[in-house]
């Protein structure tokens, strides 16, 4: 099945850099791109998992999009970005190696990718920008049901543990 014509995703994105990558994800689903700070760590968590950023006492899932992907892993920058992705649900961030900028694609910059195609299903289209191929990333489908439950079980826990540990120090 080749690419084909897909339906409009127009809109303007966030364009960030993994490896030697270029992808973009709508900024209607970004809640904001912070600098990586110092993260807890749950125990048995999954290889993709770095690690949870604490936001106002509440603690986000940090996703590892090298390790989600198997891309080869490299030695974390003091300030690597961090994207918080809008949620309804559980709210999660993507460890980057760089953001760069934010911008507009049109209908005819896109190009359509089968499904099944790249990335565990979630890329969903390829633009043009500025002479290079940027993949368009559906946030929903970055994770499979199985991982966000295991996600959400270990947020929980790390939750209790800060709860905990402020009852501790108060």
């Amino acid at each position: 099945m080749g690419a084909e014509k897909i339906q409009s995703r127009r809109g303007r994105y966030l364009i960030f850099h993994l490896s030697e990558r270029t992808y973009a994800i709508s900024i209607r689903n970004v809640s904001e791109v912070l600098a990586e700070t110092e993260l807890s760590w749950v125990p048995g968590s999954p290889s993709f998992l770095t690690g949870f950023l604490n936001v106002g006492e509440e603690l986000i899932a940090v996703i590892s999009l090298r390790r989600l992907w198997g891309i080869p892993d490299r030695e974390r920058e003091l300030y690597s970005p961090l994207i918080l992705l809008r949620s309804e649900s559980q709210q999660v961030a993507l460890e980057v190696d760089r953001v760069s900028r934010i911008v507009d694609i049109a209908d005819e910059d896109l190009v359509g990718v089968s499904e099944g195609s790249a990335l565990n299903d979630s890329a969903i289209s390829i633009a043009r920008v500025d002479g290079t191929n940027v993949v368009l990333l559906s946030p929903s489908r970055l994770l499979l049901e199985e991982e966000r439950r295991r996600i959400a079980e270990l947020t929980e826990l790390a939750q209790r543990r800060l709860t905990a540990a402020e009852g501790v120090t108060a």
